[in-house]
Parts: structure tokens; sequence; C-alpha cells
């Protein structure tokens, strides 16, 4: 929250605010002529001459009141008694009229202190005729150690205007200064707003209680009677009351002391009033959320948005259980935040401030319900280990109302929305449910691994003449062989014995350490004439260099060169990865496999004959 600082060059203590009566007390004395009868006396209008007095109490001196004797017929009349010190600047006065007619006295409570010191001068500023005796002065007029009348500005047998005229002594000396408003300058925030006042002692005892009138627009508010305990040239903060200041009005603001320990302000009364003139009461911003009820998934975050009046920038400040927070320097008017509550929580926008300073202190409240995040329970249906070509069903267990859908290594598998979902590949599987609010929950993840089909090749179709034999070999490294002769054996050799002319098909099934089949077969015929037989072998094809980084080159022997092929790439699962043509005449031809990961490959040459293979390192 924003505070207001007052920096001082004297101390600030805490000041307390008590409603309280004050009893005025302390010793009076009578001092001057009794009445005009001392000598003559005579109707006097002018206020050029003043009677000269001393102050010889340290603590000063309160001229409590004095009779007056208006000479006019009628009453009413306007006139203002003064006190100047030895500067002849005035530092007290009372203002009266006149009610009394034809030289009849009246006394009048004029309650004018003035500090020890010498030179002051007593008269009027106005006079619409008062007795003065000009004849029968005889100075000084003395209270031991208080006060004495020295003398007048004219002759020492004159007396000007006041008669039996009596002077108190202060129960304390004070002098209470008022420096300042403490939160009023141009401008205030509208709406209720405290007052408040800084405060000086400038007298030379402690001040214990002090009498604070203040108006708005020339309207009186109720005083303020303060008590509490400040040192000698301490200063503190009074709030004198609360004023429900209007958007966008002027106010003209006035504080003044009118007692100060249970007496007059008995030193200095020139600074017991402060005033501020064309005060602007600035709007107050707000926040206005675009709801009061918001609903979050649990553990996701939910954007409370809204739109904030006022001056920018805003800070705002926001509550919730025992914890806070705050945003500030807040420019767009558009505004929002984001929470992630674990439970139903209230957000409470404690106060918004913007740029002119001004807090909005209505407590608004922003509910956000926490919905449960949907149940699944995921099983596997089959082992999670198989063989390419087996299926492994996953089933997904939830609320029929929520939605699924199911991810194969983070990824969305396209239209897998059902319960169930078949893996056919090797992958992280997990399903997302989604229940009719929105909120979702992902799954634990699954792995399932498919091994590929081991390669196995016994050749391409061939034809041999009776009486020849032909050895089949079904590659080593693999963990059984079974071939359809019955052998288990990683070689057989077949001939035409028990044959006889004609087809047969040969094939092998092997499997390798991950316990995966693969299958492989040949057609031999047997005829009388089988053509000219050309025995091929891998290494009658040449592969360099192999291994290699990536490019290589093959070389057909003289044989192979007048047929067309079709190159094939295949890693060691079987998966087809590139594919080439070689036209007939090439005999040498380059092939790029620099974008495939360092391994081991397959080669595999199609022509319309038949097939032959070859092993790619790289």
């Amino acid at each position: 929250m924003k505070n207001f600082f007052y920096s001082l060059r004297k101390s600030v203590i805490l000041i307390l605010i008590l409603c309280v009566s004050f009893t005025l007390s302390g010793q009076s004395y009578l001092i001057g002529p009794t009445d005009p009868s001392i000598g003559t006396s005579a109707s006097y209008t002018s206020y050029n001459h003043f009677q000269l007095f001393d102050v010889l109490a340290p603590t000063g001196v309160i001229i409590d009141s004095v009779t007056i004797y208006p000479t006019s017929s009628t009453a009413g009349g306007s006139y203002t008694v003064v006190v100047e010190n030895s500067s002849q600047t005035v530092i007290a006065s009372y203002s009266g009229v006149t009610t009394s007619t034809n030289s009849v006295g009246e006394r009048v409570k004029v309650d004018l202190m003035v500090p020890p010191g010498t030179g002051y001068r007593l008269g009027l500023n106005g006079n619409p005729g008062m007795l003065r005796n000009s004849t029968g002065a005889s100075y000084p007029y003395t209270v031991p150690g208080v006060m004495s009348f020295t003398g007048s500005t004219f002759q020492q047998t004159y007396w000007y205007f006041f008669y039996n005229i009596r002077i108190m002594l202060p129960p304390l000396a004070t002098d209470i200064a008022l420096l300042n408003f403490g939160n009023i300058f141009d401008s205030v925030c509208s709406g209720n707003q405290d007052v408040s006042v800084l405060i000086t002692n400038n007298g030379p005892h402690v001040l214990t209680s002090a009498k604070i009138d203040w108006k708005v627009n020339n309207i009186s508010q109720p005083v303020c009677n303060w008590v509490g305990n400040l040192n000698i040239s301490d200063s503190g903060v009074v709030t004198i009351g609360n004023y429900p200041f209007q958007t966008s009005n002027l106010y003209e603001i006035e504080a003044f002391v009118t007692e100060s320990n249970n007496g007059p302000d008995t030193i200095n009364n020139l600074n017991d009033t402060i005033s501020a003139s064309g005060v602007y009461a600035k709007p107050r911003p707000s926040f206005t959320p675009g709801s009061l009820n918001y609903f979050s998934c649990s553990g996701d975050s939910v954007y409370i948005d809204g739109t904030l009046s006022g001056i920018p920038p805003w800070d705002v400040f926001v509550e919730y259980g025992t914890n806070s927070f705050s945003i500030t320097n807040i420019t767009s008017s558009a505004f929002g935040f984001y929470v992630t509550p674990n439970t139903n929580t209230t957000y409470r926008i404690v106060s918004v401030f913007d740029g002119g300073d001004c807090p909005n202190i209505d407590t608004l409240e922003i509910a956000v319900e926490v919905v449960p995040s949907p149940s699944v329970n995921v099983t596997l249906l089959g082992p999670p280990v198989g063989c390419e070509g087996d299926i492994v069903p996953i089933m997904a267990s939830t609320d029929p109302s929520n939605t699924r859908q199911w991810y194969r290594d983070g990824i969305v598998i396209p239209g897998a929305t059902n319960n169930i979902y078949n893996a056919e590949v090797t992958g992280e599987y997990q399903v997302k449910v989604t229940d009719t609010i929105g909120c979702s929950t992902m799954s634990q993840q699954f792995d399932i691994t498919l091994h590929p089909a081991p390669f196995v090749f016994i050749g391409n179709d061939t034809n041999i003449a009776p009486g020849a034999s032909l050895m089949l070999d079904a590659g080593a490294g693999f963990n059984s062989y079974m071939w359809s002769t019955g052998a288990a054996s990683q070689t057989i050799t077949i001939d035409s014995s028990g044959v006889g002319l004609g087809t047969v098909t040969i094939w092998v099934e092997v499997t390798d350490h991950n316990n995966c089949p693969g299958r492989d077969s040949i057609n031999v015929t047997f005829v009388e004439n089988p053509g000219i037989a050309v025995k091929h072998t891998n290494a009658d094809i040449k592969i360099y260099p192999n291994p290699n980084e990536g490019v290589f080159a093959l070389q057909l022997p003289e044989p192979l060169r007048n047929d067309d092929y079709t190159i094939e790439i295949l890693d060691t699962r079987g998966s087809l990865l590139k594919t080439e043509e070689l036209a007939a005449g090439e005999y040498i031809h380059s092939i790029d496999l620099s974008s495939l990961q360092s391994g081991l490959y397959y080669l595999r040459m199609k022509n319309v004959a038949g097939l032959m293979k070859v092993v790619l390192i790289r």
C-alpha cells in the first residue's frame, strides 16, 4: 500500500485524537484606570494613539477583557482592538461592534495573548467614538512581575479608550503552529477522506491539548479536540476529521487553532491558521472484472480479466487467504492477471492506486471454483513387447461422458478417440481424457516395443539340371532355423533326387534374438536344358567404399549389366527407405545415403528375372 511521508527537520511523534472539554484557568489581575473619572474625559474618534506597555511575566499575559465607553447615540459601531509589537506589527486583535451608547461603559472580552517583551502598543484600528482621558493619567500602572503600562504615544497625562483592564497569566504559555495540511494539497481523492494537519510545538512548554476548528467551503466542521504529548520543537500529524469530497468539485479548506493547553495560544497567534484553496477532488480508480465467478481446472491457471478506470499507471493489490501479491505499473486499462489455485479460492482486490495517487479501497471479491480433473485408468490388454505384425490393445477406463484422444510419442494419433486403441508400432502411448467442462487429464505413458521381423533371403528363383545340386543359405546370426525340408541348419543342399523334373518351392523360417520370425522362399525348377547357368554371388557385386560416409558406388559384373534394375535400400527391420532405378548398360551407379544415420542397411536389387541382395555397411 502507498503511504504519505513527511520530511521534517524536527522529530515527528504520534498524535492521538480525543474529544474533551476545556476549562480556562490561571491567575488574573486588574490594571490601569478603573473608569474615565480619573480626570478630564471626552469623546475621541481618531485611532492614531496607543497605550504603551511591557509584559514582564515570562509566560506572557492574556489581556482577558476591557471596559470601553462608546459615545455614539446609536449602538453597532465597528471597531478592532489591536496589540502591536515594538515594530508596530499587529500580533493580536479582536473585532467587535458597540452595544452601549452615550458614554455608558460596556465590558468586552478580547482574549489577546501577548508574549513577554517591551514596547507593546494597545489601541484601536477603527473607532466609532470612545471616551479617553486628557488628564488624570499617572504612570506607570504596574502589576509587579506581570505587566506595566508605561505611558501613551501622546502625553503622559492622556489615557486612551480601555479601562479596568483584566489580565491573566496563562496556565502554560504555548505556541502551536499549523504548518500545513498533512494530506491536502492542490487536489484530494474523492469520497470520504481524512483531513489532517501538521503541527509544531513552538512554545516553551510541552503541548498536551489543542482545539482545532476547520471549515470546508466556509462551512464549519466538527471541532477537533486533541490531547497528547508533544515536546518542545517536536512536530506531528493530527487527523482533524473526515469529509465526503465529491468528484470533480473544487474546495476551500481552512483550519485554525482556538485553544492550546486549555487556554489561548499565548505567544503567537499569527501561525495558528492555514488554508488551501482550489482543491480539486480527483476521481478514485476502480477495477471492473469481467466476472465475479471463474472456473479453473485442477492444476490449470485462470485469467481474471477486467477494466481499470482512473489515471495510468495503476497498482493493484490482491489478497487471498493469508497471502497477497501486487501488480504494479499497469499502463493499459484492459487488465487481468493469472492465478493457479489448488482449491476453491476467493481473491480480494483490496486496493487500486492510479497515477493520481488515489486509492480505491472498496474490497472486491472474485471467486474461482476449482474443478477436479477427470480420472482415467489405462490398462494394457497384451504384453508390451512383441514383433512386427502383432497388436497390443490399450484400454482407457473413464466416465463415458468424457472424450478421449490417444497420443504416440507425444503426437496426436488422428482418429484415435475410442476407449480401446490397438498399438501396432513401437512407441510411447498415452490418452488425454476431457470432461464436459473442458478439464482434461493426461494418463501415464506406456512403452510398447514391436520388434521388426528379421530379414532373411535365400536367393532368387532359379533353374537347375537334373542331377545338379543347389546350396541355399539363410544367413548367420539367427536363433533358430526351420526349412520346408525339415532341416534346422543355416544351410541346406537340394537336388532332383526324389523330385524329378518340375518346380519345387523351398522356404525357410528363422527367429532372431527377440524371438521374432522371418521367412523367405525360392522356386527351384529342374529342367533338362536350363540354359546357360551363370552363378553370381554377392562377391561379384562390388560396393565401395564399405564402410563409407554415406556416399558409395555400386559396380555390377559383366553378365548383369544388360538388365534394368530397381535398387531398394532397407533397414534391418526390412522397412523400405529409398528406391532408385539402374538402367541397362549402367554398371557403376552412385548412391547417396548421407541423410540416414550410421548403421547397418540392406541393398536389394530387383529385375524381371528375380531378386538378389547384398549387405551395405555405412
